[in-house]
């Protein structure tokens, strides 16, 4: 996906989402067939990392997935890990632990 101002995003990019409503983190996951820009929260993957660390977790569920259908209200900007709030760094390592687990990341 090409942007504006941050040029070619490619798969597992981690990426800032930002419109009306606030911002949000996470990892470019792709385009629907109906041009919809996919990707996975932070929280998303942090959160079912530790649901499936418990020992009653459904190993066959996979994270939430945000959509965009609408991306001319949103903007999209590649985002480098430095740049994340103290506050996030936790759930961004787990994330890259989720999407080893999801086999999107090696």
């Amino acid at each position: 996906m090409e942007t504006k101002y941050t040029g070619e995003i490619e798969l597992e990019d981690l990426i800032l989402v930002g419109s009306y409503g606030g911002m949000d983190a996470g990892f470019y996951a792709g385009q629907g067939k109906t041009g919809t820009l996919q990707y996975y929260t932070l929280y998303s993957l942090s959160n079912w990392f530790d649901k499936i660390q418990t020992k009653n977790s459904d190993e066959k569920s996979k994270p939430w997935k945000s959509y965009i259908n609408t991306p001319q209200g949103w903007r999209v900007a590649k985002l480098h890990p430095d740049n994340l709030a103290d506050e996030h760094i936790e759930n961004y390592k787990k994330s890259l632990e989720a999407l080893k687990l999801l086999k999107l990341r090696k």
